[in-house]
């Protein structure tokens, strides 16, 4: 029988890359959360992978998340801190905006009697710092989720996945040098013999988490990078 997987963020670049990967593998029921089934994205997205259940979720409703976990053996999680509803909670003093949405998924995916969690997470850079940098809420939001679904491996089992650097940040980063208008430069606030763990999201996020599915017992004891 397929295992049935609710997939959050279908429609981003991780939770699109484990649909492309498990749609394509056919060994998956497959249940696709969005927070707007109307829109072009969601549209074009269920024309490609027809047979994909989507459903109405938002991160900050527990009650739309229980609902679309509802009848599925595994969830993959996954929470953004750069859109623009997080970015503004920020701004107005809640900095734990994103570690609250991913709190739900955990959450709701207990009270929907779900087996597992597979999280897209991150080191708390803070502590491996030493508290040199306290304050990476992209960094310090999920590994609270992370703890937090750590926390309750007595009602839900919790796999974590580390996504590098997407490689389709220099697209959003790139510039034209003023001097030739020909060099196209990244700038960033590093050493030039600083190593960036860089991954190729739309392609690599997906097989991961499907090995993680495939693989759980090998995969239960420490975060796949």
């Amino acid at each position: 029988m397929s295992k049935s997987i609710a997939i959050v963020g279908a429609t981003g670049l991780q939770g699109g890359s484990v649909l492309k990967t498990l749609y394509s593998s056919g060994d998956y029921k497959l249940r696709a959360l969005t927070r707007d089934p109307d829109s072009d994205s969601a549209k074009n997205l269920a024309a490609k992978y027809p047979g994909v259940e989507w459903v109405q979720a938002h991160l900050d409703d527990v009650e739309s998340l229980r609902k679309a976990f509802t009848g599925t053996d595994a969830v993959f999680g996954v929470t953004q801190f750069f859109q623009k509803d997080i970015m503004e909670r920020v701004e107005n003093g809640d900095s734990e905006a994103e570690y609250k949405q991913g709190k739900n998924i955990v959450d709701a995916a207990i009270a929907a009697n779900v087996h597992s969690i597979v999280f897209s997470s991150l080191d708390s850079l803070k502590q491996i710092s030493h508290g040199k940098y306290p304050g990476v809420l992209h960094f310090e939001g999920k590994h609270r989720v992370e703890e937090y679904l750590s926390s309750k491996a007595n009602e839900i089992r919790g796999y974590f996945v580390y996504v590098g650097f997407y490689m389709e940040n220099y697209t959003q980063f790139a510039r034209i040098s003023p001097e030739d208008n020909l060099t196209v430069e990244f700038t960033f606030p590093l050493k030039p013999t600083t190593k960036l763990p860089l991954v190729d999201t739309v392609n690599d996020v997906g097989p991961v988490v499907k090995y993680v599915l495939e693989h759980p017992e090998e995969c239960l004891e420490e975060a796949i990078e």
